[in-house]
């Protein structure tokens, strides 16, 4: 099917019923999503300082959400082969892990946005607050401590 990369949802699956597949339709609809993706870059349209205009062609992320359009599949029945049967349980699994990794590479090399990936990837930058609690004996016994360190600094 050849599609405008510009409109994602017409490529893929006939979307008046969500589609069922067995384990091998299931890694054949992915390939065909893969491939897809590669066909149909993202255009940016970016200048330079004289205002002319040049189009660059980016690669289109993989993603679940576009996988899961692309094929004519819910969440729901998404989830079913992830988890339910074992067949297809492994090969979405593999999917999952193209989808992950094509991410991850392409970042890697600054041809996505590495901020962008890194969030959906779990490696974004996060604070972490951690608090201990002592019980009422032992902030008793650090008291004279304390006490005595705030005397030796006055």
């Amino acid at each position: 099917m050849n599609v405008k990369s510009d409109k994602p949802w017409l490529a893929g699956k006939p979307k008046n019923t969500e589609c069922v597949y067995d384990g091998q339709d299931l890694w054949e609809v992915a390939c065909e999503y893969f491939e897809w993706c590669f066909n149909n870059p993202v255009i940016e349209e970016r200048y330079d300082r004289k205002g002319i205009s040049q189009t660059v062609d980016l690669p289109r992320a993989f993603t679940v959400d576009g996988f899961l359009v692309f094929a004519g599949l819910s969440k729901r029945k998404w989830d079913k082969y992830c988890y339910e049967d074992s067949i297809s349980e492994f090969i979405a699994g593999n999917i999952l892990a193209i989808i992950r990794n094509q991410k991850f590479e392409n970042a890697a090399v600054r041809k996505m946005d590495p901020a962008i990936i890194a969030k959906e990837l779990g490696l974004a930058n996060r604070s972490v607050t951690t608090t201990t609690t002592k019980s009422l004996f032992d902030l008793m016994d650090d008291a004279p401590k304390i006490h005595q360190q705030t005397n030796l600094k006055a």
